[in-house]
């Protein structure tokens, strides 16, 4: 009878324990025990080494992960409503940015923006942030824009910028469209009283013209400095964090980079004495107040592959992470908090469409659809992506709500998302391909000695490899011969601008809107990644399809339009005769995946469109959990899973061992 007991409590406390060792579970913590920890440091992962570090020049999204703390955006969207503009949070603006149209006597009709500041921004050094600093900047940035990567575009939208008082700046710019005006806004300010001394930017010389714009110092000048130490003048911005260290004797050999909370952030919660003067409350999207940060500092580790960051994240090097590729071990984040959201991006096949390869098939239309017909884009999804990413269409994804036709359910044929062989082969016969000989493989012309052979080269990666392999048998199994070449980015990119390649691979990740439609258009130039067609009337005809408008005017209309709502429609018509061109082949959007210990920390904000958990509201919201007394409540938080699983193990043996002692002779 007493063993019974043993091995029925044994059992019971087993299952009693396996599920918190089971379940995403957040300790559940009385809320008069519940502490905030607000010196506690972030541990933050970033997935390549910094570039140049230099706000003129820097193009790298891991430089701006570390240079956006330095110096934030004049507003930001809201994450529960990130394509409309009407939800977006000012953060240096005393107001949303106001824009009309206006009539000026040299130009005619041109945009404005009114932008109003705040009067408590201040730079690192203490000096205040005003009008005379945007000027400047806007100033400075048209000036230098021949010779940056990172504005060299700015003067095609920027006219100039004004002083209208202290806090208040007009910018004109050339066009009256709303997206068009959008690139008028710099997001940046740059400190006047730094910036535009010629010693700042490493000239050194005996006459008296060393300040902008009568000085020495060049735009290759600028752009070529890079940052000497953490507290480098060209590092002094107005934001929430600054740079403390490094951990190399360079910024770009530095595996680890501290940032620290800067105590004169003008929308801080804690003080320069470390007292709280905003108590913290989370985001949410009945409570918009982006107040922080609280959390002392920043520790950005660098860390690129993705199984590297799974196990950052589970020893505790890191606090959170989102990737793409987490879906592969999404089984070993038990008893952490996992959030999703969309990319705002997509993976896709570009074709040369001008390519005489293959016959010049590449040209026809037809056969590019019929090629998106062919690839099981589902079976991409679940091979290489593991099942977290959505077929796509047409290359606007789903996360742009209205801006896309598949989030509208307006797409206007059959979709492309499954393999359909019938309705690739009607099309291929169509244009004279058939299998002459019957050895399984598609001739041209009725002649046996012309198969069709394409090659699609893409990157060297494994990921790469099982998305492009999924696509190529899936062409192979309609009779079409695909050779797969795999080298390194700067190949792949060669052989795109030069025109020399038939298919190839590519992931692109967006803004919020889809101003990159324009690339489609015939005033893109021939070498925008090639991705247009040529056509030769106002109005194109695809098979038994007549366009409403042609795609250069539909483009046009989307950016001139001065609504949002307006240009949404344009957007649309756009899209509508991509799907029928397919210029591109879109395979999917990519789910992230993000990933936190939710026992540690709250106010994570994870559904963000393109950035879930890992983002501007969630640093600026993170406070750090401690727990008053040793009674502070129950449960088991990631630490403790593998603990509660051994416990149940051991309890289980020790039965058993009883079991054991019970049965055997001596006893």
């Amino acid at each position: 009878m007493q063993v019974k007991k043993v091995i029925l409590m044994s059992v019971l406390l087993a299952i009693l324990i396996m599920p918190y060792a089971a379940v995403n579970y957040t300790t559940p913590v009385k809320a008069q025990q519940e502490q905030y920890n607000y010196e506690a440091e972030l541990k933050l992962p970033l997935g390549w080494w910094l570039d140049v570090l230099n706000p003129t020049e820097s193009t790298s999204a891991y430089d701006w992960d570390i240079l956006g703390w330095l110096f934030p955006s004049f507003y930001v969207a809201n994450p529960w409503n990130w394509t409309d503009t009407n939800y977006d949070i000012p953060l240096m603006l005393t107001e949303k940015p106001v824009f009309e149209v206006v009539t000026d006597s040299q130009y005619g009709q041109i945009g404005r923006w009114t932008l109003h500041f705040r009067d408590d921004i201040k730079f690192f050094d203490g000096t205040p942030l005003t009008a005379d600093d945007v000027v400047f900047t806007y100033d400075f940035l048209l000036w230098l824009a021949p010779e940056s990567d990172a504005w060299t575009d700015l003067p095609y939208f920027v006219i100039n910028a004004t002083k209208v008082d202290n806090s208040t700046v007009y910018v004109y710019t050339w066009d009256t469209g709303f997206l068009y005006a959008l690139y008028g806004l710099t997001h940046i300010v740059f400190p006047k009283h730094i910036y535009e001394r010629e010693e700042t930017w490493g000239i050194s010389d005996d006459n008296n013209f060393d300040t902008f714009p009568v000085w020495n110092a060049t735009p290759a000048d600028v752009v070529g400095y890079t940052p000497q130490s953490p507290d480098d003048p060209i590092l002094t911005g107005y934001g929430p964090f600054k740079i403390a260290s490094w951990s190399g004797s360079t910024f770009d050999t530095s595996d680890v980079i501290i940032l620290e909370r800067n105590p004169l952030y003008f929308d801080r919660a804690v003080d320069e004495q470390g007292k709280v003067i905003h108590p913290w409350s989370p985001l949410t999207p009945d409570n918009i107040d982006l107040k922080g940060p609280y959390v002392k500092r920043l520790i950005y580790k660098v860390i690129i592959e993705p199984s590297a960051l799974v196990q950052a994240l589970l020893a505790g090097e890191i606090d959170m992470a989102a990737e793409f590729e987490f879906g592969a071990y999404i089984d070993q984040f038990i008893g952490y908090n996992i959030a999703y959201a969309p990319r705002l991006g997509f993976g896709h096949i570009s074709v040369n469409c001008k390519s005489t390869a293959a016959y010049g098939l590449l040209q026809d239309a037809r056969f590019r659809r019929a090629l998106a017909f062919a690839i099981d884009k589902r079976e991409v999804i679940d091979v290489a992506w593991y099942g977290y990413a959505e077929p796509l269409d047409v290359p606007v994804p789903k996360a742009m709500k209205d801006w896309s036709i598949e989030y509208t359910g307006e797409e206007p044929g059959p979709s492309y998302y499954d393999h359909s062989p019938d309705a690739a082969l009607e099309l291929l016969h169509e244009i004279g391909l058939k299998d002459v000989d019957g050895d399984g493989w598609l001739e041209y012309g009725n002649d046996p000695s012309k198969e069709i052979e394409l090659e699609i080269i893409a990157t060297e990666s494994s990921t790469v490899r099982r998305i492009v392999s999924t696509a190529a048998a899936s062409i192979r199994a309609i009779g079409i011969k695909v050779k797969e070449v795999y080298g390194d980015f700067r190949a792949l990119l060669n052989a795109v601008i030069g025109g020399t390649f038939e298919l190839t691979f590519f992931g692109f990740g967006l803004g919020r809107f889809p101003t990159f439609l324009y690339a489609f258009t015939s005033a893109a130039g021939d070498n925008f990644y090639i991705w247009r067609w040529y056509p030769s009337e106002e109005k194109y005809t695809y098979w038994n399809v007549t366009y409403n408008i042609s795609y250069d005017e539909a483009v046009n209309k989307m950016l001139t339009a001065m609504k949002p709502d307006d240009a949404k429609v344009w957007a649309r018509e756009a899209e509508k005769i991509l799907y029928w061109e397919q210029p591109i082949i879109p395979i999917y959007q990519n789910i992230i995946i993000g990933v936190w210990n939710g026992t540690e920390w709250k106010g994570i904000v994870g559904n963000v469109a393109g950035a879930p958990v890992v983002n501007f509201y969630s640093v600026m919201k993170a406070v750090k959990v401690t727990y008053k007394g040793a009674g502070a409540g129950g449960g088991f938080g990631p630490e403790m899973t593998w603990i509660a699983i051994g416990v149940a193990v051991i309890v289980i043996i020790a039965a058993i061992a009883v079991i054991a002692r019970r049965g055997a002779p001596a006893a």
